[in-house]
């Protein structure tokens, strides 16, 4: 990363095993070739650099905030206790992959890019269900 601060891209095959084997200098004198990251953070850090590193953080953060903060919101309201429920149960999920990430690389695993397009589908059906909640009391109101 320190290399290529702006990542290396998804072909990393400019660099040469002796670069990649440098930093694992602690194991010996290995004549093996380079190895995976093992962590998704590493392999976003690697082929992205602090950017992407820096977006898919933030991407991920943003979509945990957004889980608790629609999950906390919709419980109190009978209409949108499902979308609470679902909420909180993406954002367990995610946490898992959050945590899981630290150990495996896996950072382009769909699952987690269905979990932050379903954030984006429960928050606009949590904005529907209140937006017609008060167009109903509205029309109600008016009607009498």
């Amino acid at each position: 990363a320190l290399t290529h601060p702006l990542g290396g891209g998804f072909n990393l095959t400019s660099i040469d095993d002796a670069t990649w084997l440098s930093y694992a200098n602690f194991l010996g004198d290995w004549s093996n070739q380079a190895r995976v990251a093992h962590s998704n953070y590493f392999q976003v850090l690697g082929h992205h650099g602090f950017v992407g590193l820096a977006l898919y953080l933030g991407l991920l953060i943003g979509c945990l905030l957004s889980l608790f903060r629609l999950s906390h919101r919709a419980r109190h309201d009978a209409e949108t206790q499902r979308i609470a429920d679902y909420a909180w149960a993406i954002m367990v999920g995610m946490i898992a992959y959050a945590v899981a990430g630290a150990f495996l690389n896996l950072a382009y695993f769909t699952l987690y890019y269905a979990f932050v397009a379903a954030t984006i589908v429960l928050r606009r059906e949590y904005d529907v269900a209140v937006s017609g909640e008060a167009n109903t009391s509205l029309k109600t109101e008016s009607g009498s």
